[in-house]
């Protein structure tokens, strides 16, 4: 961070408000209309001229990689309030399939075919956002072992269980459905976590009925 001028408070005070106005700006074009973005888009949505962006912003590419990072930040921030997977795991599914979601229907809309299917001006952007999609399944993989814990299911879950769950939570689905189907993220929420459950219950049961029968003490 760069550090704060103690002679000029309400210098760098203006400065940090004009570049988060722009920022937003910016992040809103970005899930309307993903990486192809303009300068001018942004100007136009924060209401001032494509000078004062090149003011605060010097290139086009640390204006749209400042915007993505906002919008990684969006989407990784805490989901509070969650009932416990152990007592109501239906319940659980519901509002962490309509959080996620919504996430990724408001906050990251068109981007996500950007950042996903080609790569973007800015090569900063693009290796930031491979690391951070890394990251992210390896986040869902761990949602897919608290839900099989929650089902009953011993030891670890199945590979192809955990892969659903990132196909399930991933914004290709949550496109795939509005486009093809109407789908808001409310139903697609629905439809994820009542579609999970079936598959977590037959995981489950599937895995208890392999598992060797207890021997008999003599």
């Amino acid at each position: 961070m760069t550090p704060r001028p103690a002679d000029s408070p309400l210098t760098w005070e203006h400065r940090e408000v004009a570049q988060a106005r722009i920022r937003q700006a910016a992040r809103q074009v970005i899930i309307r209309r993903g990486l192809a973005t303009t300068v001018e888009d942004v100007a136009r949505e924060a209401g001032v001229s494509v000078r004062t962006v090149f003011r605060y912003y010097p290139t086009r590419d640390t204006l749209i990689a400042g915007a993505v990072r906002e919008i990684r930040r969006l989407l990784v921030r805490p989901v509070e309030g969650l009932p416990d997977p152990a007592v109501d795991l239906d319940a659980w599914l519901l509002a962490l399939a309509t959080e996620v979601h919504r996430r990724l229907t408001y906050d990251l809309g068109r981007a996500f075919w950007d950042l996903r299917v080609t790569e973007p001006d800015s090569a900063e952007t693009f290796a930031e956002s491979r690391a951070w999609h890394r990251a992210q399944m390896q986040a869902l993989g761990d949602v897919a072992g608290v839900a099989w814990q929650a089902a009953g299911g011993p030891g670890e879950p199945p590979d192809s269980l955990v892969c659903i769950f990132m196909l399930m939570f991933s914004a290709f689905t949550t496109q795939a459905l509005a486009s093809d189907f109407g789908y808001g993220p409310d139903d697609t929420a629905s439809l994820v976590a009542s579609t999970l459950k079936v598959l977590l219950v037959h995981a489950v049961d599937e895995r208890t009925r392999s598992q060797p029968a207890p021997s008999s003490p003599r």
